[in-house]
């Protein structure tokens, strides 16, 4: 917590969507402004002074952008806006991508985000990849920009498939109880979400349910072969990297 010109504290937290991260400040009264009103992602590094800070900013498909604020929120500056990384990616097709939420059988909402394939045709069946990390501290449902996973992604999109993630319980950004549920039991509640997950997806109109695979790194790997073995062939395929 940083105290600010005027007395108020500023903090980062997810405010509007587990999806975002914003920068706010708090009166004396209790009183919450934001001070990051664009929609995504605000990674803040305020000034030894605290009278400035940094905003690193990105959302869905949309590079970083580092620009200097004073701690009233006043934008001062651009530092960087990579300009020649966005150049680059206007040369490319690339899928559309929305957000999704549903409630699992036990009523957990659940958020998501899906890349259509570049052709989309909702009268069409597509396969789906889905990507999962799912342990503590990490989520992969965030709105931001994910650099080489992205681009490996849309380039899959450009290929014929859907790509989905969804994050589930045991992953940050909605609280204690929902990060800590998990604790001493992993590999149960994590598994059944993203389960539900698949079941959602694969009763789109526009979803092959017979190809849907699944792939992650790390904790995502241990939850690939998780979901490989305990999802009782619910998925076509998939690939457990480092699990």
């Amino acid at each position: 917590m940083a105290l600010m010109k005027k007395h108020n504290p500023s903090f980062s937290e997810y405010g509007k969507s587990p999806l975002e991260r914003h920068l706010y400040a708090v009166n004396m009264k209790g009183k919450k402004s934001l001070l990051s009103p664009s929609t995504g992602t605000h990674t803040i590094e305020f000034t030894a002074g605290l009278n400035y800070y940094v905003d690193t900013y990105s959302s869905f498909g949309k590079p970083y952008t580092c620009s200097l604020n004073d701690n009233q929120g006043q934008f001062l500056r651009v530092l960087e806006e990579n300009t020649e990384t966005k150049k680059n990616l206007s040369g490319y097709r690339m899928g559309k991508i929305d957000t999704l939420s549903f409630k699992t059988d036990d009523g957990i909402q659940l958020y998501g985000w899906i890349i259509y394939p570049t052709d989309f045709n909702p009268a069409k069946k597509y396969p789906v990849l889905m990507h999962v990390y799912g342990g503590p501290g990490v989520q992969t449902v965030t709105d931001d920009w994910d650099g080489p996973n992205y681009l490996w992604h849309q380039l899959l999109a450009q290929r014929g498939y859907i790509i989905v993630s969804f994050d589930n319980r045991g992953t940050p950004g909605r609280g204690l109880e929902f990060a800590n549920c998990i604790y001493k039991d992993m590999g149960n509640l994590e598994v059944q979400d993203q389960l539900s997950a698949f079941n959602f997806m694969k009763k789109k109109p526009f979803v092959d349910g017979d190809r849907i695979g699944v792939w992650g790194w790390s904790f995502g790997g241990y939850m690939t072969s998780l979901l490989l073995t305990k999802g009782a062939g619910a998925f076509k395929m998939g690939i457990a990297v480092a699990p």
